[in-house]
């Protein structure tokens, strides 16, 4: 005698609904996300706007050189030594422009830490100058 035997077949999960909750979700954190804005230095360039270059009294040159060596006057300094002095220069008249300028040697990124360590000293006249041939 033969019994015959009923075969349920297993219930299919449908992946479908699954993958658009997912790309709902998706969709929804990136409309919902604040990115954090960028903050940027105002600089200019010297003949920008037709003004002369100003006086060496109420400026200073920075001179911006390899292996982040910053050149003030006739001293050297490194970032946070020149942070500090910058910041006695600043302490003293805030309207202090600063002329940056960089040797041919300095790299991009030299020039932008610097200017990071301007601004952390407090300066925010920043003008950039040609570099003069001696």
């Amino acid at each position: 005698m033969e019994i015959e035997r009923n075969f349920q077949s297993k219930a299919k999960l449908s992946l479908t609904p699954l993958i658009d909750m997912v790309f709902l979700l998706v969709v929804f954190f990136m409309l919902t996300t604040t990115f954090a804005s960028n903050e940027a230095i105002d600089i200019g360039f010297a003949g920008d706007t037709g003004e002369v270059r100003p006086s060496e009294k109420d400026s200073i040159i920075v001179e911006v050189r390899k292996n982040g060596l910053v050149t003030v006057g006739k001293k050297i300094f490194r970032h946070a030594d020149f942070r500090e002095h910058l910041r006695k220069i600043l302490k003293k008249d805030p309207k202090t422009k600063i002329l940056l300028t960089s040797s041919s040697s300095a790299t991009v990124q030299d020039v932008v830490i610097i200017m990071d360590e301007i601004q952390l000293a407090g300066g925010s006249d920043i003008i950039f100058i040609e570099r003069e041939e001696k």
